[in-house]
């Protein structure tokens, strides 16, 4: 029986304490020349949309998953910024448009993947 209670218990908290997963790349270009080209890319719970985060600046991005690759998208008033992440090997294709324009090519590593709580709070925190 206390068998039982011990499995009971671990089920009853099991839906508390698991939630959406949040997976942050990190990536960067060699020698980038605007704060851009090197960002950091988080996408929760396999969301379609999520955040392009470079230098003090934050955006909403578009999240669009491709046969081995991930894009996130980013379209401005005035310039576009487009991350195009190998999901395999991590390499990226940076590509900026308009009053940014500029592109290159640099390596993504994931950096975060962690479980949300039931309030939306870190697990870890």
């Amino acid at each position: 029986m206390k068998v039982f209670s011990g499995i009971l218990a671990i089920a009853i908290a099991l839906p508390a304490s698991v939630g959406a997963k949040e997976f942050a790349y990190e990536c960067q270009i060699e020698n980038a020349a605007t704060p851009e080209m090197s960002a950091t890319l988080t996408q929760p719970d396999e969301a379609s949309v999520g955040m392009i985060s470079f230098g003090d600046q934050q955006v909403e991005a578009l999240i669009y998953d491709g046969e081995g690759s991930k894009t996130f998208l980013f379209l401005g008033d005035d310039y576009s910024l487009n991350y195009t992440v190998n999901t395999s090997t991590g390499v990226y294709e940076f590509f900026a448009d308009g009053s940014r324009a500029a592109e290159g090519t640099g390596i993504c590593v994931v950096v975060s993947e962690p479980i949300l709580g039931a309030d939306g709070s870190s697990a870890g925190s």
